[in-house]
């Protein structure tokens, strides 16, 4: 599939990084809208409506004129004695126009995280343990956080992390409004609220 490269920063010595951002992906064409590209992509949305491992979200087939053109499933193998490592679910919506080999993100994309392995609790700047700049905020009654200068929007609900990544703020907000259940085990409330966070789970306690 068209892959795309998790820039990985400083995480207390982790290998998740202090601002893990969006991966970068070549793409084949240069509109807004797309089409799902199945033959790279690691799953159907028939595929990810029975994914059994942890809850999905996503904003449906389309939005604000941005199809859905892939999906990824990304899970690495845990190395000691570092147990952190890349495991999500990602839904590309819309397309780019790549310039040279680097790749270029999504319009946006959404990833879903287990909370075990990546929450609020994970970021740092320094071996201090400084804070990575942050605004905190509540999103469909859930906590929730921007970080890299409100390019990355992170909500916190049940037992996973849900990661969105786009360029305005506005529409991050927008997109998360618009998260719903995209296999079995993701709910949402009937008056549209998130399920709380799993107890722990912001402060890194939830096990895997």
């Amino acid at each position: 599939m068209p892959n795309r490269r998790v820039i990985l920063g400083l995480f207390a010595g982790l290998v998740l990084g202090g601002a893990i951002s969006a991966l970068a992906y070549s793409a084949t064409g240069g509109g807004d809208a797309g089409t799902l590209d199945a033959a790279h992509s690691d799953l159907s949305v028939e595929g990810a409506a029975v994914f059994p491992d942890f809850p999905l979200y996503a904003v449906g087939e389309s939005f604000e004129g941005l199809s859905l053109t892939g999906m990824t499933r990304r899970v690495e193998a845990r190395t000691a004695p570092d147990p952190a490592r890349a495991n999500f679910v990602g839904f590309r919506y819309g397309d780019c126009t790549p310039s040279g080999d680097s790749g270029c993100p999504a319009p946006l994309e959404i990833q879903v995280w287990p909370a075990c392995e990546r929450n609020f609790a994970s970021y740092s700047l320094t071996p201090a343990g400084d804070p990575l700049p942050h605004e905190r905020l509540t999103v469909r009654g859930v906590p929730a956080a921007f970080f890299e200068e409100g390019k990355r929007l992170e909500v916190y609900t049940g037992s996973v992390t849900v990661v969105l990544f786009a360029q305005e703020k506005a529409q991050l907000l927008r997109a998360a409004n618009e998260l719903r259940g995209a296999n079995g085990s993701a709910r949402t409330g009937t008056d549209g609220r998130l399920p709380a966070a799993a107890e722990g789970a912001l402060e890194g306690r939830l096990a895997c």
